[in-house]
């Protein structure tokens, strides 16, 4: 999670970085072990309800299933690794697609200051993320 969170500040140094939901491995140099769906760009004001998220869930898994034993869903996103109400929101998602799946659940926050996995609790901090 921490090379994920490195490429996160490769690329988006400063500044908001919108939200994406990627699933399969993070960090990954290997593009066919990861995709993604950026949330910011959708129409402005455009809600996702719970529909929209299982089916950007479902279609996430099932681009990777094939090419990755054990997915992880991971939030990328600006501010700390704690869990916000949307993260919860993908969280509950994720576990019911997982057990729809019959695959071992996993999740992740992944931010420029850290990351947190949800299932286990386990987080990481930085005060200066450096290779």
């Amino acid at each position: 999670m921490r090379t994920a969170a490195l490429g996160l500040k490769a690329h988006r140094a400063r500044g908001h970085v919108p939200a994406q939901v990627w699933v399969g491995v993070p960090g990954t140099t290997e593009p066919a072990q990861s995709v993604n769906f950026d949330t910011g760009h959708g129409a402005p004001r455009t809600t996702l309800d719970r529909g929209h998220h299982v089916d950007i869930v479902m279609s996430l898994v099932l681009a990777v299933r094939d090419r990755v034993d054990t997915p992880l869903l991971w939030i990328v996103r600006s501010g700390g690794p704690e869990p916000s109400s949307e993260d919860l929101r993908w969280y509950s998602t994720s576990r019911e697609v997982w057990a729809e799946l019959g695959l071992p659940h996993g999740f992740a926050v992944i931010t420029r200051e850290g990351w947190t996995h949800l299932p286990s609790g386990v987080e990481q901090r930085w005060k200066r993320l450096r290779k």
